[in-house]
């Protein structure tokens, strides 16, 4: 896409859709920061803004974390509306790590962004450790983004409840009934994003504000047998109609359109050459302009 241009002629690379902020956020404050993978990169540059991220205090060591892992906490990636209610849930209710495990010496974490197997006492370990952060960072917050990614889930049967992406291969082959796929519905979507807001209303300050952003970042791969651009245009679609209706519905949540600027930007200043990854300059570019209006 060649650079785009206004009114007067003048071109320009990076789009400006203007959100439209209920509230003010407080300098170095605490924001509680959940989500896809472009959540990871929103943390850091809020972070450099002089906020304070409870999620960037997660860290694992390095052989925990696959070689795709950028950040540090990226084992903190959520994709689906389900994922995301669940790490709320799953921290302020005790609810037991086995939860979250498949294995026995060794267990990969399904509410993990890692396929990695750990020993099981390690995995309780680590599990305990990231509700405690969050438990006190959402005690800490006034202010919860969150970054909703795609609406292909897999349920696991044997555990009851939705896991955060696509099963293990190998695990799958050996359990071959217990995950079952779906394709969220958009009336199922906007239950799930207002679910999120709901359960977010029980844990947190009574003060609480909510910014929903839908993640630009495209589905890798697709279980649906459409084609990915498809799949992956009907997921943003649900995604973002489900923000909208969140909004409208609840007066302490805004939408930030940090989808639409990747979208409707110059495509070599938003993503990395694998088209799939935004680029740290529009990472920037969103989270100035967030900090801009909600200051």
């Amino acid at each position: 896409m060649p650079p785009l241009r206004d009114e007067a002629g003048e071109t320009w690379d990076f789009a400006t859709p203007a959100p439209r902020p209920s509230f003010r956020l407080e300098p170095g404050e605490s924001l509680f920061t959940i989500g896809s993978c472009f959540a990871r990169g929103v943390e850091y540059f809020l972070s450099s803004a002089g906020f304070d991220l409870p999620t960037l205090r997660f860290k694992v060591p390095a052989e925990e974390l696959s070689r795709q892992r950028v950040f540090a906490n990226g084992l903190l990636n959520r994709y689906n509306p389900y994922s995301i209610t669940n790490e709320f849930r799953f921290s302020c209710e005790n609810v037991p790590p086995e939860t979250c495990f498949a294995g026995e010496e060794k267990v990969v974490d399904l509410h993990l962004h890692s396929g990695i197997a750990v020993p099981r006492e390690r995995a309780v370990e680590r599990r305990l450790e990231l509700h405690q952060i969050n438990r006190e960072g959402i005690a800490a917050s006034r202010v919860f983004v969150v970054t909703l990614g795609l609406i292909e889930v897999w349920y696991d049967t044997h555990n009851e409840v939705f896991i955060n992406g696509t099963p293990d291969f190998k695990l799958a082959k050996r359990q071959p009934d217990r995950f079952l796929f779906r394709v969220m519905s958009p009336d199922e979507t906007m239950d799930a994003v207002e679910e999120i807001v709901t359960t977010i209303g029980r844990y947190a300050r009574p003060d609480h504000r909510i910014i929903l952003t839908v993640s630009p970042v495209p589905l890798g791969r697709t279980f649906s047998r459409q084609d990915i651009m498809s799949a992956n245009a009907y997921s943003k679609s649900c995604l973002r109609t489900a923000a909208e209706a969140a909004c409208r519905k609840f007066e302490h949540v805004d939408y930030f359109p940090s989808y639409e600027t990747v979208l409707y930007s110059n495509r070599e200043k938003s993503w990395l050459p694998d088209y799939v990854h935004v680029t740290t300059e529009m990472v920037a570019h969103n989270v100035r302009r967030m900090v801009e209006f909600y200051t």
